[in-house]
């Protein structure tokens, strides 16, 4: 396995952290890890899906449920398909999310198909650390397409790639 392959790529994405008790609102950020860069490369959109959730480990259900086509508990919000250039170039709106604990759900997509997921539960407020969402392949029937000459999502979004 040589260095490329090891190297996962990154990006941060803006949200906005609204208290629901008052109108101040908090901007914080959280980040999304691919899990190489030939996946990263690979997926042309991300939806992100924020729930408030009680427990630590709520994630768990939720990719089981998100994995199997079963009803997953109503959304905070949800932002649809949005390309994962737009998110990396910081041209995605914010999110906005109120205080608390939250469970945040990131799909990649191919060509419409699943390709990455993952779900990360933090607490939310002015003071907590930027919540990292660590992708993995949504289910072992997906092939990850060959990153080409790209290095680096930043080269796709470029169009230095061939």
């Amino acid at each position: 396995m040589n260095a490329r392959s090891r190297f996962a790529s990154a990006f941060v994405t803006a949200l906005f952290v609204t208290p629901l008790s008052c109108s101040k609102s908090y901007e914080a950020t959280f980040s999304v890890i691919f899990p190489s860069i030939a996946a990263a490369v690979g997926t042309e959109t991300l939806e992100t899906s924020v729930f408030v959730v009680s427990r630590d480990d709520a994630c768990e259900d939720i990719i089981e449920r998100r994995r199997t086509n079963q009803a997953l508990p109503t959304p905070l919000l949800s932002t649809g398909p949005i390309r994962t250039c737009d998110v990396f170039n910081g041209r995605a709106a914010a999110l906005e999310v109120g205080l608390g604990n939250r469970a945040f759900l990131v799909v990649g997509r191919l060509r419409g198909e699943e390709l990455v997921m993952g779900c990360e539960v933090a607490y939310v407020d002015d003071r907590a650390a930027a919540p990292v969402v660590r992708l993995t392949l949504f289910d072992r029937t997906r092939e990850v397409p060959d990153a080409g000459t790209c290095g680096s999502l930043g080269d796709r979004c470029a169009g230095s790639c061939n």
